[in-house]
Formats: C-alpha cells, structure tokens, sequence
C-alpha cells in the first residue's frame, strides 16, 4: 500500500472511531423522548402535551431534577385504582400546580407550590389520576372542581 493510502485509511479509521465512540457515549441510558409515553390532555378547553408515568419508579421521580416544563406541557400520573395519592416536591427545581382527578372530572388541586415545600400534598376526595402542570396554570385557566378532564392517547 502507498503511503498516501495508509494516510486515507488510518484518517478514516479513526474518524470511524471518534464518531463511534460519540454516538455510544452521548446515548441517554434513560428514557428519551421516543420511549416515553406521550398523549394530549383536556382540561376544560385548555390542550396540553402530556407525558403518561405508570410505572412507579416514574411516578415516584415525577418531574424530579428537571430544569423546567413548557406552558402547555403536563405530567399525567396514572392509577390502577381510585385511591387519595400523595404528591411532594422532592428534588423539584420548579414551582407547580397539581391536579387530581376522578374519572372525568377534577376533584381537588393545589397551586403554585414551591419547589423548596416540604409537605405532603394529598387530595380531598379519591383520584385515579392526577396532573402535574407549570405553576399558575390553575389561576390563568380558571380551571375549578368538577371540570372535565379529557385523556387521548
């Protein structure tokens, strides 16, 4: 081989490598957005992009270490069963409004808690799921008891 061949080959060779080594190395391990159960949700006649957690290592996570969540984005908590689920903000970096929900209709919420709120912050009534959204979306909506909540996944 002459020189000027094993120059090009080494050269693309260790481009391979380097490119290579990127990719796998710059994988998320987690979840991305691919994986993650994505769906619209309808509070009254506000449209969110939901982020569906069933699992309860998810649900135990939340919304946990992350920086921040978009205006019209929400977590969805779903529950096998009717039940009165306790939320806290541990490891939260931001403010938000919970909402629980029976069925198809709001049965209790609590806004704007701060992310440094050490309390536990539970439902009045039973809910089979509740909604994590960015803090002040409760008051700017107007959204109340008894509105319906509408899930498409």
């Amino acid at each position: 081989m002459t020189r000027k061949k094993t120059i090009t080959s080494v050269t693309f060779l260790v481009v391979m490598i380097i490119v290579s080594g990127t990719l796998f190395f710059n994988r998320s391990w987690t979840k991305t957005d691919n994986d993650k159960n994505i769906a619209t949700i309808h509070i009254g006649a506000k449209k969110y992009n939901a982020e569906i957690v069933t699992s309860q290592e998810d649900q135990k996570k939340g919304l946990g270490q992350r920086k921040d969540m978009c205006q019209d984005c929400a977590m969805v908590f779903l529950f096998e069963k009717k039940d009165t689920y306790a939320f806290w903000m541990k490891d939260m970096l931001f403010a938000i409004d919970i909402i629980w929900v029976d069925g198809d209709k709001i049965v209790d919420y609590v806004q704007e808690i701060d992310p440094k709120d050490k309390r536990i912050f539970t439902p009045k009534e039973g809910a089979d799921m509740a909604v994590e959204l960015k803090a002040g979306s409760v008051r700017e909506e107007k959204f109340s008891i008894g509105q319906t909540v509408m899930l498409v996944k």
